[in-house]
């Protein structure tokens, strides 16, 4: 049990709570820092989503009256994704980072494959650093200052400022302690109201102020945002004809924010492909909560209510399509004996050859749509004709055979080298990809592999005699058994038994004719 545990702040990361009681305990060892707060010290830090939430609540949920779901949606970034997600993708990943030992969060976010640039140093704002230590006489890492894209505190519309601390400390175990040099500390610029970015910064700290109970931090299926931005387009006056109007909508966006700004947020569109015409399509794929704000700012050019907006979307009804079916069991019956007597006599026709009639195409097309699990069990069998003769695997297998004599033989005498198993002679060929797809078509070169690669025994007793042609040659044939192990970089749980047998009795038995002959 923790005594001592700071209060966490608003809109404070969890690293940073974490970083603020470490460094008040005075805990210079980062592993002991670990011990204390999860009680295992192989838990990795992390700046954003910081994992293993529900070892700390062990130690101090008697100081820290929270849940894990409540710690996930008030100190990590979980709110800039959430609402932009599917349901079961987000519980998965408050699972994970309560939980899980394994953190997948940049994944199941899409953080890797997004086009955001995420800073590599933590920022902040210094009228918040200078009222924090006149009020609280702290400071913390605020989690709005740390987003892609935001470049304005919301609050004092102030400029933030590059700490130069890396998110990411040099130990892998180490929380990074929320301090700066104080001639960082620079006074706030001025910029207009309606400044674009800072409209921008304000609607990210609206995710933020999201309360953890909102259905809508609980995720909104990708079907409500397709039909969302098409009643968008519709209700914005952007259509051409019945049609989405694309162009005028690019020409809005770099308008307002910019060819360069677009560019050094990675957010530049070009073509019928580009991130911009598909979030007005139907949605296959997620988009960012940046991509989201960049096109409602710039279509309407003011300050959004982000909880309304996100509302508006969390109530589109799905439409779904009625369909009256006249199919009765009547007709099933009567299509079904039609379908056998046709494969009745075509007994060895295919299921193709079937459909290129036209009493076929029409029965394959009805029970394809009213009784497809029938019709699947009772179609011809798929026919595997096809035979690929664009390749001469025969020569192939000859040529690539030849090619690896060659390299064996010009380095059958080398001592030097890794170890030379199949891919190190796949590689050497420059055709590893083939080799592993298609070894079952070169017999020559996998009765070559068979025969001559390098077994781990014989890559040990290689390095070993690498290692004692060496001492001769230096005349420091006497040294230590350890010695000659740690040059041959052999270790004892990793020692076969040949490579055993020459440390234990060959290297001796060496080693004593030495002394002898001196």
């Amino acid at each position: 049990m923790i005594a001592n545990f700071p209060v966490p702040q608003k809109d404070e990361l969890l690293s940073s709570v974490l970083a603020r009681f470490v460094a008040r305990q005075g805990l210079e060892s980062h592993k002991v820092a670990l011990d204390v707060l999860f009680g295992d010290r192989k838990v990795v830090t992390s700046a954003l989503f910081q994992g293993r939430i529900n070892l700390l609540l062990e130690r101090v949920g008697h100081i820290w009256s929270t849940s894990e779901q409540e710690v996930v949606y008030q100190h990590t970034m979980l709110p800039l994704f959430a609402p932009f997600l599917p349901s079961n993708q987000v519980m998965k990943i408050i699972e994970d980072v309560s939980f899980k030992k394994g953190n997948t969060v940049s994944l199941r976010t899409g953080m890797n494959a997004s086009l955001l640039n995420w800073r590599e140093n933590y920022m902040f704002c210094p009228q918040c650093w200078e009222s924090e230590k006149r009020e609280l006489g702290f400071v913390y890492w605020h989690r709005s200052h740390q987003v892609p894209g935001v470049t304005y505190c919301s609050i004092h519309n102030c400029k933030l400022v590059d700490s130069e601390k890396s998110m990411q400390h040099t130990q892998r175990h180490a929380f990074v302690v929320p301090q700066i040099q104080q001639d960082k500390m620079l006074s706030c610029s001025e910029v207009k109201l309606n400044d674009r970015e800072v409209l921008l910064s304000q609607s990210v700290s609206q995710l933020f102020e999201l309360p953890s109970d909102s259905s809508m931090l609980a995720g909104i299926s990708s079907d409500k945002w397709s039909a969302f931005y098409s009643n968008y387009a519709v209700q914005q006056g952007f259509l051409n004809g019945s049609r989405i109007d694309h162009k005028r909508i690019e020409q809005a966006i770099i308008a307002f924010w910019g060819k360069e700004w677009l560019k050094k947020n990675a957010l530049f569109f070009e073509g019928d492909g580009s991130w911009l015409r598909r979030i007005f399509q139907k949605h296959r794929r997620g988009f960012s909560y940046l991509q989201h704000f960049v096109v409602w700012l710039a279509i309407e050019q003011k300050s959004i209510d982000v909880f309304e907006r996100l509302s508006w979307v969390e109530s589109i009804q799905k439409k779904v399509k009625k369909t009256k079916s006249t199919t009765t069991d009547r007709d099933v019956k009567e299509v079904r004996c039609m379908w056998l007597d046709l494969r009745r006599k075509q007994p060895e026709a295919s299921l193709k050859m079937l459909r290129a009639t036209q009493a076929g195409a029409r029965l394959y097309t009805w029970l394809y749509r009213h009784d497809r699990a029938w019709l699947d069990e009772n179609k011809p069998k798929k026919v595997a004709n096809y035979v690929n003769s664009r390749v001469n695997w025969q020569e192939r297998d000859d040529k690539l055979v030849r090619q690896l004599i060659v390299i064996m033989q010009s380095n059958e005498f080398e001592l030097e080298g890794p170890r030379r198993s199949r891919s190190w002679y796949a590689n050497k060929l420059g055709v590893k990809s083939l080799i592993e797809k298609h070894l079952d078509k070169l017999p020559r070169v996998s009765l070559f592999f068979s025969k001559y690669s390098e077994t781990i025994e014989e890559y040990q007793c290689r390095r070993l005699a690498r290692v004692l042609a060496d001492l001769v040659l230096k005349s420091e044939q006497l040294i230590p058994i350890c010695e000659v192990e740690r040059y041959a970089g052999l270790s004892e749980q990793r020692k076969t038994t040949a490579a055993r047998r020459i440390v234990s009795k060959s290297v001796p038995a060496w080693q004593i004719s030495q002394i002898i002959s001196k």
